[in-house]
């Protein structure tokens, strides 16, 4: 008992507190694997409860929930029946809490193309498989290389800034465990931008296809904006997953560099052309969908940056095919230059 004190910063009061709490979590998901399994979430919650905005009764139900869920599925169980992909690069801030929230899970593969910030290592010591790249061949390909690896009947792919929340791993095992599940599954995502998480802009709802049968579905080869392409029926949960895609402006800026430059490549190689004035006018129409038509006003301040943000995004899309043409196919005046 002595040893769970130590990161407490506000005394053996504040650490009677927290073993309550997490005995009262215990008992109300009525979980119950001895006296060992809550003194170890608990101290887990300890070790995060200086930080003043942690919800410790929740961060209890949660990691003892998704503890319960993991030993209902039997992480060493014969019949692998979820596996859950993840590609990564230089996700060392993220990958903990992603890998945390799936635990219920029997399989974790991490497919990582280069990090240098302690990914992998995170994420191997928290039993997860590891395939490391050297070289980057587009997200399509890369996530179709995580899905050769999993082995589980079920597959569930996520980003390294994605959270499953108990509400939504209840609904996961419930599905996967009936005969009449469908082939695959769209989630609503709900997504986090510069504080706040956005409710119209068009990002909510925001249905993402990731939980499928592995035999059922395969990734598109697109280098960008990948897709999920399902051979069979595909129904909707509930139950909302937590993306976490922007915690500062700066994410906001290198995003749209990156993936404006890939999606200008990957439209330039499939024969798609532009100008500088079609450039300004999807920019315009970006903003005027997402402000007006998807109620981006009702966002407030953050629904503005996002509409700015989007049309920035579209711009600089179009303008990059342009640039690719000029490089391509240079002009006389261009030439003399």
């Amino acid at each position: 008992m002595k040893d769970l004190t130590m990161p407490v910063q506000r005394g053996e009061k504040r650490f009677r507190r927290v073993e309550k709490q997490a005995r009262t979590a215990s008992a109300d998901l009525q979980y119950s694997t001895g006296t060992t399994a809550p003194f170890e979430i608990m101290r887990i919650i300890v070790k995060y409860s200086s930080l003043d905005e942690i919800n410790i009764p929740g961060k209890a139900s949660s990691l003892l929930e998704n503890h319960a869920l993991h030993n209902q599925h039997g992480r060493n169980c014969s019949f692998m029946k979820l596996s859950v992909i993840v590609i990564t690069k230089n996700e060392a801030a993220n990958i903990q809490a992603c890998l945390d929230s799936v635990a219920f899970a029997n399989q974790w593969i991490v497919v990582d193309s280069g990090s240098a910030d302690g990914t992998v290592a995170i994420a191997r010591a928290a039993g997860a498989t590891i395939i490391e790249t050297a070289d980057w061949p587009g997200f399509g390909p890369q996530k179709a290389r995580a899905l050769a690896a999993a082995s589980g009947e079920w597959v569930l792919s996520i980003d390294a800034d994605e959270r499953i929340t108990p509400e939504l791993a209840r609904e996961i095992n419930r599905v996967i465990s009936q005969p009449e599940a469908a082939d695959a599954y769209e989630i609503p995502r709900s997504s986090w931008y510069c504080g706040r998480f956005i409710r119209h802009s068009g990002w909510s709802p925001d249905y993402v296809t990731r939980l499928f049968k592995r035999n059922k579905a395969r990734f598109s080869d697109d280098i960008v904006h990948e897709r999920l392409i399902v051979d069979g029926v595909t129904q909707r949960l509930t139950s909302a997953m937590l993306h976490y895609s922007f915690t500062n402006f700066s994410q906001v800026l290198h995003k749209i560099d990156n993936y404006s430059t890939l999606s200008a490549q990957q439209a330039y190689a499939k024969g798609k052309r532009a100008g500088v004035g079609k450039a300004v006018l999807h920019g315009l129409w970006a903003f005027i969908r997402t402000y007006f038509l998807k109620l981006g006003f009702l966002d407030g301040a953050h629904g503005l940056a996002l509409a700015v943000s989007n049309a920035e995004g579209s711009y600089y899309r179009y303008v990059k095919i342009w640039l690719l043409d000029q490089q391509n196919h240079p002009t006389t005046e261009s030439r003399k230059s």
